[in-house]
């Protein structure tokens, strides 16, 4: 009986053992969430790196009306003048938009209507859309100064009455206006360019740090019970 008793508790013995599941390796949570929370650092990194434009102005000056964009820092962009419709375009880079509205963000003067948004990836657009042709007499960025915050893109607008206009919103042929004009493209160009090597490099990494994660742990076979002594 003492025998028997042995191997009826070493039966007991492998019940209980079967029945430790807690011993398991569990679901790999803490993978998840590593995983979770480094997609995430990426993202808040991202648009660390996109300007924001929180206001967007305007503004009438005899017959100039004036737009005004605020931007948190300073990027490339370009602005030029079109026709049927007559409106202004501005291109900027990706950015965020975080537009606060004032009695100066309701278009007034030559123009009578805004809208914006990402045109695509890397790329956003303000059309403002305008009251009749138009030829831009004046654009430039304008750093943070005389207690204002933050960067500023300045565009000058006015009625054209000549019938003509450049690409860029100029009127007549004038050489230097077409030369100001290729330089900024290639600015803009190369602004583009590097915000895209930015971006590929960011994506690297993050790929590389979620291979470097470890493999989930595998759950062992099931351990085999002894059949029960006779």
């Amino acid at each position: 009986m003492g025998a028997r008793r042995t191997e009826l508790g070493g039966r007991t013995g492998l019940g209980g053992w079967t029945g430790l599941g807690g011993l398991r390796p569990r679901r790999p949570a803490t993978t998840i969430l590593l995983c979770t929370l480094l997609l995430l650092s990426f993202v808040a990194e991202a648009a660390a790196q996109v300007a924001g434009v929180t206001a967007i102005r305007f503004g009438r000056h005899e017959d100039r009306t004036r737009i005004v964009v605020d931007v948190d820092r300073d990027v490339a962009f370009s602005a030029h003048a079109l026709d049927a419709p007559a409106r202004l375009v501005i291109d900027l880079p990706e950015v965020a938009w975080n537009v606060a509205v004032t009695p100066q963000s309701r278009p007034r003067g030559l123009a009578r209507a805004l809208r914006y948004g990402r045109m695509e990836p890397g790329r956003a657009r303000i059309v403002v859309d305008l009251t009749e042709p138009v030829e831009i007499v004046g654009r430039q960025m304008l750093e943070p100064r005389g207690g204002v915050a933050h960067w500023r893109i300045v565009v000058d607008i006015r009625a054209r009455n000549d019938g003509r206009t450049t690409n860029d919103g100029r009127a007549g042929n004038d050489a230097s206006a077409a030369a100001a004009a290729r330089a900024h493209a290639e600015t803009v160009q190369r602004r583009a360019e590097e915000i895209a090597r930015e971006r590929a490099a960011r994506e690297a990494a993050r790929r590389a740090a979620v291979a470097a994660l470890p493999a989930p742990p595998t759950r062992p076979p099931p351990p085999a019970v002894a059949p029960a002594p006779a």
